[in-house]
């Protein structure tokens, strides 16, 4: 991957052909705007923002995948070209994303600047040299939409800004939403759809995670909502782009007029709190259905434990994580999906490593030699 990186940055012709045809983009970025728009598909819709009348550019990427990079890229080239030629003064757009990667020990809070530029001091000749990069077509090639969304935010001096809720908020919301029998009854019906996708699809169902998350709203449709906000507090005042996985840019789309209280979305349950026992066995369903399926990071069940958890709570919560993951496993056993050649399936077509890869990169990068 970084050997690619390497020579797709070197040849000074690539280069100039790059300005080039940025040149080009540019003068063209009214005609792209339209023609862009008229797709009027499941990755990419400009909406409008109902108050203030400024676009929002909603572009859905697949993470671990270059998919959307170049739109990613061309929507961000169009939109500074737009703001230079509006004059000093006029307000910057911004890049809203729904994760950030970058070793800042902050929480970062929903609506919150995620601090790029300042977490990466200790790879200056990284970051120039990525920035650089991002502007060649052969090196976006090797990395994901988001990727290039951040690069193109530094490249331009744009606030990144964080548009979703914290992971571990959305599993408590689920954990307080449902009884037992009924988390239960939701984990089936998740995995069976992601089942019944790796079946369509012929692939197995790490590649069929998304189909997991409609069973639950509290880690889809709610989010969707939260990113919807987020999007229209942004545009209020300048143009904005949010850069969402494919299955969030349609719920953005879909659910773009729907009313909103943030407040509740963002705010723990006031419901009575179950018995810990019972808290316990909820969270150790839901850990093994995520490890099972990996659609959802596991330590956001855990996130919110509290830090001199017992160990015989402790030992509970492994007891229910070790049960339920077996039955999962069986239930992924019996079924006819493909079980086998799983990291062969996930490399093709996948240079890209999401934001993950975004620090080796930029390490890459800064100690690369003078020459580069």
């Amino acid at each position: 991957f970084f050997f690619g990186i390497y020579f797709s940055l070197a040849p000074p012709n690539a280069m100039k052909r790059c300005f080039s045809s940025l040149g080009s983009r540019l003068c063209q970025s009214r005609g792209y705007s339209v023609a862009t728009s008229a797709l009027g598909d499941n990755w990419y819709h400009v909406l409008s923002n109902p108050t203030s009348g400024r676009d929002v550019h909603v572009i859905g990427i697949a993470y671990n995948k270059t998919t959307n990079a170049e739109r990613v890229y061309d929507v961000l080239d169009m939109l500074h070209f737009d703001h230079v030629r509006s004059g000093p003064g006029a307000p910057k757009p911004r890049v809203l994303m729904e994760s950030y990667n970058c070793p800042t020990e902050d929480v970062i809070e929903t609506g919150g600047i995620i601090p790029y530029t300042g977490n990466f001091v200790d790879t200056p000749k990284g970051i120039d040299r990525a920035v650089l990069g991002v502007q060649l077509p052969d090196f976006r090639e090797k990395i994901s939409g988001e990727v290039v969304g951040v690069l193109q935010a530094l490249r331009f001096g744009y606030d990144v800004v964080f548009c979703d809720r914290r992971h571990w908020l959305s599993v408590d919301r689920l954990i307080s939403h449902n009884t037992t029998t009924e988390l239960e009854e939701r984990a089936v019906r998740a995995m069976n759809a992601v089942l019944e996708e790796a079946n369509a699809k012929k692939v197995p169902p790490v590649m069929a995670q998304n189909a997991l998350l409609p069973a639950f709203p509290e880690l889809l449709h709610e989010r969707q909502l939260v990113m919807i906000d987020c999007a229209l507090k942004a545009s209020m005042d300048a143009p904005t782009v949010v850069i969402v996985g494919g299955q969030h840019a349609q719920g953005i789309k879909q659910h773009w007029n729907a009313p909103i209280d943030v407040h509740e979305l963002l705010s723990a349950q006031p419901t009575p709190s179950d018995p810990i026992e019972l808290e316990l066995q909820k969270r150790g369903l839901l850990l093994a259905l995520f490890v099972t399926t990996s659609a959802f990071p596991g330590e956001a069940v855990t996130d919110s434990l509290p830090e001199d958890l017992p160990e015989h709570h402790a030992d509970q919560l492994r007891e229910w994580f070790t049960e339920y993951r077996s039955q999962f496993q069986r239930k992924m056993l019996e079924s006819a999906v493909p079980q086998q050649d799983v990291m062969k399936i996930m490399q093709e077509g996948m240079d890209a490593q999401g934001l993950p890869q975004l620090m080796k990169l930029l390490a890459y990068l800064e100690n690369a030699p003078a020459s580069f």
